[in-house]
């Protein structure tokens, strides 16, 4: 009752491979199996009678007169008719002799990388010195005999053969926060020092990164294709790293292996699958994340108290004296408090915009003004113009901040937010959108990216272009969310109509955020009310009525500034306040 896009084409290339001797049975073994993801040659599309279909078990008596009636019937013949005629064009063999053979020797080469163990020896080295406290102790953890056991849904993402449950040497335990009502990691007080050193680990490797709450420490265990799940499942991004004397053993995302031995990466745990290759020698692993309902139990503050208390609390909803919350955290590290956004990522609640900041000449010196008063989150996009000159001025305040051994202080970080522009919204555009923003700004990744405007320029108002064209680039925006080349993703100018359609076209990540003029005399009350019920961040912008060229002028045919700092209600509660109208519609 469910073929995904694309399965039956691969499930019929793949058996035409294995039928004409191209692939041996044990690839199709493999490529059905769970410990690797191997690529699969799909026949060419209208090849088939059915691409992709869903519908519950439930409802199949209800499809079933309909299925044998005489519309379906003729259906039925015309799409046969159809794959004869294309078949009879030699489309199949074409396919057969450019693609399918071609690839094959690639197919075989990842079918023999994913299974082989390497053949190189294990590594033995130094660790880095940062990584020797950490290392020491969980050496001494796998060698003491009190290594905890699995839990039954880790269990299942790992090689059986590779746990000690099963005659292996691997585990997997967890330390840190856990989400109430969950019961408290009981390793953190059976390794209350390793707890602590593994935190400030990631303070250290990574002091721009929002601090975690939560830590799995993994002993030479193969990790089968997966995405994460379990408590708190729908957070954002997770940093890992590799520890020991190994060979091997890189961690493959979306397919792309990562060597991670004394490398640190990120990437988003949640939606991106994700999977250990084989290895020899001495294996460990630690991955940082923070579940959902851990926000405000961030893992460093809760293991320097326990570190300092013999009667460190367990319970899932305590908060040990002297804990910061993670929102405090969010402070101390923008210098700014912050939202949460639905994937776990933290959002400055005030940030600096740059439309129609000026010249480029003066773009710069006014970037640099703005981060010496203290904002640490910016505000550009495609269409305005000033990219290459925003990314200059953060990399010249990033140079300046560097401490002595090079390393960048917690508050250095900043914040960045681009957008797709109306001329690049379709699938392939606003990919290519993105990675320019990227280019011109000088960053890796964007904090947040979003879809500047709900339609396409140059369009009837009327016409359904402009529903499709949103669905398209938001299916890009996806991607790129799932690839790392954002930390999250929205949508801007957006009203519940278009979010509700956008949700009625089918997405895989609902927006996080929805930038929309908000302030005392525009108040999207409607919109506001679905972005609540749906999770989704609603940032205001135009604070101060948005001048001549806001929704609000427009709309009005007035100055949208002066309508807002005029209105008598505002005047009168400044006056009262003692303060200025400006201050007064600022005050949340």
């Amino acid at each position: 009752d469910l073929l995904l896009p694309g399965q039956l084409r691969a499930m019929v290339g793949l058996a035409i491979a294995c039928h004409g001797g191209l692939l041996p049975e044990e690839y199709l073994d493999a490529a059905l199996g769970d410990e690797s993801l191997l690529s699969v040659p799909e026949v060419p599309p209208g090849t088939l009678c059915f691409a992709e279909c869903t519908y519950l078990k439930n409802v199949h008596y209800m499809l079933q007169p309909i299925l044998d009636g005489p519309t379906a019937h003729a259906w039925r013949y015309k799409v046969r008719q159809h794959i004869l005629e294309r078949l009879s064009r030699g489309e199949l063999e074409k396919w057969y002799s450019d693609e399918l053979v071609p690839s094959i020797p690639a197919m075989l080469a990842a079918h023999a990388a994913g299974r082989a163990l390497p053949s190189q020896p294990a590594v033995s080295q130094s660790a880095p010195d940062v990584y020797h406290a950490v290392l020491q102790l969980l050496r001494e953890a796998d060698s003491s005999g009190r290594w905890p056991g699995i839990s039954m849904r880790r269990e299942k993402v790992i090689k059986g053969s590779t746990l000690s449950e099963h005659g292996g040497g691997g585990g997997s335990f967890t330390v840190g926060s856990m989400p109430p009502p969950l019961q408290q990691p009981t390793a953190n007080s059976q390794f209350r020092e390793l707890m602590l050193r593994a935190f400030e680990l990631e303070r250290a490797l990574m002091p721009e990164r929002p601090p975690s709450s939560t830590i799995a420490i993994n002993k030479h265990a193969q990790f089968l294709p997966h995405v994460d799940s379990g408590a708190g499942a729908g957070q954002g991004i997770s940093m890992i790293v590799g520890l020991g004397d190994y060979s091997g053993g890189e961690l493959v995302v979306e397919g792309t292996a990562h060597d991670i031995r004394y490398k640190p990466m990120e990437f988003n745990g949640w939606t991106q699958r994700h999977w250990t290759l084989p290895f020899k020698g001495e294996r460990f692993s630690l991955v940082w994340f923070t579940p959902l309902g851990c926000e405000d139990m961030p893992g460093l503050g809760i293991a320097r108290s326990a570190d300092k208390s013999p009667g460190y609390c367990d319970r899932a909803s305590s908060v040990a004296p002297g804990v910061v919350s993670r929102r405090d955290m969010g402070e101390h590290t923008t210098g700014l408090p912050c939202v949460r956004l639905a994937n776990g990522l933290q959002l400055p609640q005030l940030s600096f915009g740059t439309f129609q900041i000026g010249s480029a000449e003066t773009c710069e010196a006014k970037i640099i003004a703005a981060l010496e008063a203290g904002f640490r989150s910016f505000d550009t996009a495609f269409l305005y113009r000033n990219e290459v000159e925003l990314g200059k001025a953060l990399q010249r305040w990033q140079d300046s901040c560097k401490q002595p051994q090079g390393s960048l202080p917690a508050c250095s970080h900043v914040f960045v937010t681009s957008k797709c522009p109306p001329s690049e919204m379709s699938f392939e555009k606003a990919q290519q959108a993105c990675k320019t923003s990227l280019e011109r700004l000088g960053r890796e990744t964007l904090d947040l990216y979003l879809i500047h405007w709900p339609a396409l320029p140059k369009r009837p108002h009327a016409s359904d272009e402009h529903r499709v064209a949103r669905h398209q680039t938001w299916r890009a925006l996806e991607k790129l969310y799932r690839e790392g080349f954002v930390r999250a993703i929205g949508v801007s100018n957006f009203t519940d109509v278009h979010l509700s359609q956008l949700l009625e076209d089918g997405i895989e990540v609902l927006p996080m955020v929805n930038q929309i003029e908000v302030h005392p005399v525009c108040v999207p009350a409607d919109t506001i009310d679905f972005c609540a019920a749906h999770g989704i961040v609603v940032q205001a912008y135009a604070p101060l009525g948005g001048g001549p060229q806001s929704n609000t002028a427009r709309a009005g045919g007035t100055n949208g500034t002066h309508l807002l700092l005029s209105h008598p209600t505002v005047c009168d509660i400044a006056k009262e306040c003692s303060c200025s109208a400006s201050q007064d519609a600022q005050d949340p």
